[in-house]
């Protein structure tokens, strides 16, 4: 712990990683999960994943300082918003964006419905019709009375 700590000072993405994981005692899954929704009065509440279908066990944990002073550095940085499953969200909206189809997406992110993917394709195609069809105007010539073109003819 104290290598990593050494190797990955506070302001790291790895060493929040690592803090989050110390310091709540969390899985993976979980802290996927986890977002401002979940922390009140300095504690953290939420049902964990693996449990959630068969105890509903809810757990309830302190804020410990060392993960309060890595969280800080995410408000410092401005971005005290993100979280695991924001980044996915942003990886399916730049693989929407870079013209992956909705099959590609349930495949890259295991969804096994289309009902996900199709959201991130469409919102993609609306910006890229948008600006295709933005630039498409720009290419029309305009009244010369506008000062921006030259006369249709």
């Amino acid at each position: 712990i104290e290598r990593y700590e050494f190797r990955h000072p506070v302001c790291t993405t790895a060493r929040l990683a690592f803090d989050l994981l110390l310091y709540t005692g969390m899985r993976l899954s979980d802290l996927a999960i986890i977002g401002h929704q979940h922390v009140r009065d300095g504690t953290i509440t939420f049902r964990p994943e693996k449990t959630r279908s068969t105890s509903g066990v809810t757990v309830t944990i302190r804020m410990l300082p060392p993960l309060v002073h890595s969280l800080n550095w995410c408000r410092e940085a401005g971005i005290p918003h993100c979280s695991a499953h924001g980044l996915r969200k942003a990886s399916a909206v730049r693989a929407a964006e870079a013209g992956a189809t909705s099959n590609e997406l349930m495949a890259m992110f295991g969804w096994t419905t289309s009902k996900e993917a199709d959201r991130y394709t469409r919102a993609a195609d609306r910006k890229r019709m948008g600006l295709s069809a933005s630039d498409k105007l720009a290419q029309m010539s305009l009244p010369t009375h506008t000062g921006y073109g030259t006369e249709r003819k």
